[in-house]
């Protein structure tokens, strides 16, 4: 099995081998397959290992999970919009008593993809000047 190692802020592959250094759970994922990671301390450095074997440097750490996150924010925002459509579809020709429902929703759903845009947008102009 492969192992993900940092080496000046890029990945390598190497064996998996067995380590005698003491290994901590955390609370992160792995970014890779979301499995339980631990945190080993090997002199100045850590290293985060799952379960399946990924290793990660904690600046590779950082950079994968900043990924995930964007990738997840741009999917909900793409949902989001979906489920706008959707309800917009919903509308038309429906109950004429039901419509203010409807588009009392649709306009709460439009406030929150603007808002969702904006996050997005700003963390990446946030992790630019980093």
């Amino acid at each position: 099995m492969g192992e993900r190692r940092e080496t000046e802020g890029q990945h390598e592959v190497a064996e998996t081998k067995p380590s005698s250094t003491m290994a901590t759970l955390t609370r992160q994922a792995c970014p890779e397959c979301g499995g339980v990671m631990e945190v080993k301390q090997q002199g100045g450095t850590k290293e985060y290992v799952c379960h399946v074997g990924h290793r990660l440097g904690l600046q590779s750490m950082i950079a994968d999970k900043t990924d995930l996150v964007e990738r997840r924010m741009w999917g909900a925002l793409s949902q989001s919009e979906e489920l706008g459509d959707l309800l917009e579809q919903a509308r038309e020709g429906h109950d004429p008593a039901a419509l203010g429902s409807l588009q009392e929703e649709i306009e709460a759903r439009r406030d929150d993809m603007e808002r969702l845009r904006a996050v997005i947008e700003r963390s990446r102009v946030d992790l630019s000047r980093k």
